[in-house]
């Protein structure tokens, strides 16, 4: 009873822990009824879909059109301070989808439009990393590299995108030549 009573104290103070550190939503500024409908669209879209496995693209709401319901929020509902997050998200599920540039273009509206929000630090890395990863390239990824490590020189990534650079132009047979030329002299 006692585990009980504890457990549910515990529970209850992080909820309220939570609930101080929540900033309140920000007013949105003259946003048009097409960027709210977009934006509930959007929300319900990614909430249901998000953490699921499957990749498989959704015929009634493509990439396409998360990509015209993105700029329509992004411009339509600046001030509105869960648009970046939804953003993001979005993001993150069109690229899962296996559509790397929209997913770019969808980040590239957090930079441009929300540069403030903490998550536009975030959508910035990912651009460069997308660059990189799925698009195979390194030049267009090293530029948003540099530009993140301009922009966010302290941030979490920052690190380990410096030791990225270097790696960017080299083929894989390169690195793992590096790699054991580093180990024979650790041994």
């Amino acid at each position: 009873m006692k585990l009980k009573l504890y457990f549910i104290l515990v529970a209850l103070t992080t909820m309220m822990a939570c609930k101080r550190d929540e900033k309140p939503a920000a007013p949105i500024e003259k946003a048009s009824p097409e960027a709210m409908a977009a934006h509930q669209r959007l929300k319900k879209y990614v909430d249901s879909v998000f953490l699921t496995q499957s990749v498989e693209k959704d015929p009634f709401y493509t990439s396409e059109k998360i990509y015209g319901d993105a700029k329509l929020i992004s411009t339509g509902m600046k001030g509105d301070t869960t648009t970046p997050e939804l953003l993001f998200r979005a993001g993150a599920l069109v690229r899962g989808r296996k559509d790397p540039t929209k997913a770019i273009g969808i980040w590239g509206l957090i930079t441009s439009d929300h540069p403030d929000s903490k998550w536009a630090s975030e959508a910035a890395f990912q651009k460069a990393f997308t660059f990189d990863n799925d698009l195979h390239d390194k030049a267009t990824a090293k530029q948003y590299y540099e530009a993140f490590l301009k922009q966010y020189p302290n941030h979490k990534l920052a690190g380990d995108v410096r030791l990225l650079l270097p790696t960017l132009e080299k083929t894989d047979a390169q690195l793992i030549e590096e790699f054991e030329k580093k180990n024979k002299i650790n041994q």
